[in-house]
């Protein structure tokens, strides 16, 4: 099998790690200030944020909204950091964690395509784009766990481009004030993504995968297999 080896790179492997440093960072704070909160109510905390962020997107405050869905991501990623640290986790937790995440994951790409066409910047055929980057975010997640309910493992494309990789350059994008490019890498990357997992020989089993491939996996993947 191939080795997914840009998993392995120092400097995503850093980049992961600074991501993680922040939520848990964040997550103290949070539990400090409201030690009674529970995991859900983070995770609807998160939702509401990025809906203001898609909001602010959309009415051309590109670099407040970038700002609030930063905002959002972090609350995103303390929900499951607080279930562990007081033990709340729970499998409703999780679904309701990984729907709202594909509500705010449409509404922001479509908010940014909305302020452009509003605008008058871009061509209405830019609709067709805003449906292409739309299913290359959320076909992904659909096939790895439709591969899981199969009792099978969808391999991961070769380069990184998880939920948070993506809301991170949508963000650059936005302060770059160049938020279509990023677009229309969600499109191109996205549904690369989706033909590479169409291959038969891209669905197997976990006890079948390298040490590489297997980190490469998403951490729900993980511990489906591991626990």
């Amino acid at each position: 099998m191939r080795t997914m080896s840009l998993y392995q790179t120092y400097l995503y492997q850093q980049y992961q790690k600074a991501g993680d440093t922040v939520r848990k960072f964040a997550g103290k704070i949070i539990l400090r200030i409201v030690p009674n909160i529970s995991p859900n109510q983070i995770t609807l905390s998160s939702f509401v944020t990025g809906i203001i962020a898609a909001w602010l997107v959309a009415k051309g405050y590109w670099i407040l909204g970038a700002v609030v869905y930063y905002i959002s991501d972090v609350l995103d990623g303390i929900d499951g950091y607080v279930a562990r640290e007081t033990n709340k986790n729970s499998a409703y937790g999780a679904y309701l964690d990984s729907t709202l995440d594909r509500y705010i994951d449409v509404l922001m790409i479509s908010a940014v395509v909305y302020s452009y066409v509003n605008q008058q910047v871009l061509p209405s055929y830019w609709i067709i784009i805003l449906g292409i980057a739309i299913l290359g975010v959320l076909l992904p997640s659909y096939t790895t766990h439709r591969a899981e309910s199969l009792e099978k493992v969808a391999l991961q494309f070769p380069i990184p481009f998880g939920r948070r990789i993506r809301m991170h350059l949508l963000v650059l994008g936005l302060v770059l004030g160049k938020p279509e490019y990023i677009i229309i890498l969600f499109g191109i990357i996205g549904n690369m993504n989706i033909v590479w997992r169409l291959r038969p020989q891209t669905l197997t089993t976990y006890a079948r995968l390298s040490k590489p491939e297997k980190e490469s996996l998403p951490k729900t993947t993980i511990r489906k297999y591991t626990k």
